[in-house]
Parts: C-alpha cells; structure tokens; sequence
C-alpha cells in the first residue's frame, strides 16, 4: 500500500480513505491518467452548480435587457446548463460557444449540446 511518504508524485491514495463509498470512488480515480487525476482534483476545488430556476430567471432578465439572439460566449461553461436552459425562441437565433477547462467536464457537455460549439485545454470541436 502507498503511504504519502512513498511516491510524493502520486495525487491519489485509496489506502488512505476509510469510508466505503469513497474509498471506491478513490480506487477508480487511481487507475485514470495523471492529467485527468490533476483535472478532477482541481475540478472539486473550484466547481459549482447553478440551478435551473436560477439560469432561467437570467434568461429572462437577459431578455427583458433586449436580448433576442446573437454570439454568446460562456468561459466556464461547466456541463452547459445555461445553454441547455435557455428559451427556445433564443436557442434559434443563437451562436453558443462554452468554454470549459475541466476536460473531464466539458466532454459531458458534449453530448448534452451537439449543436454548441464546445472547447477546452484539448482544442475546440464545433457543432452544426
């Protein structure tokens, strides 16, 4: 087993975890790529959520300050739940790119937005 002291390299360590559930979580991180461990671990530093009610009360009063469409631009774009929330009469006349630098994080965006363009440290991929 893997103490700190052992390979100061190593970001994480399972052995050091006593609660089930996140000592499995822990074990499952371990086996990814270094640059995705460094990714998660930043990622939970610094990740937040905004709830749906929240992003759509913006829409509105982005709407009420005469927004119809256009580009939009969102850096740190999370899994892309204020595109995913917008109303559908913007969604038509929008051009959504989401920047997001948390790799894990933005290839769940991905899917969620095929038609958004989508972009982080590993370059951008377009939608239609």
């Amino acid at each position: 087993m893997y103490q700190r002291e052992d390979d100061p390299q190593r970001l994480i360590f399972p052995n050091l975890v006593n609660e089930k559930p996140w000592k499995a979580l822990a074990e499952r991180l371990d086996k990814l790529q270094r640059d995705w461990q460094q990714s998660i671990l930043q990622s939970t530093k610094y990740a937040h959520y905004t709830t749906a009610p929240v992003i759509r009360a913006i829409w509105q009063g982005v709407e009420r300050l005469g927004f119809t469409g256009g580009k939009v631009l969102e850096p740190g774009m999370g899994i892309g739940s204020f595109n995913m929330v917008m109303q559908e009469a913007v969604r038509a006349t929008l051009q959504y790119t989401g920047i997001e630098f948390d790799i894990p994080t933005s290839l769940m965006a991905r899917p969620a937005r095929a038609a958004a363009g989508v972009a982080n440290s590993e370059g951008p991929e377009q939608g239609g």
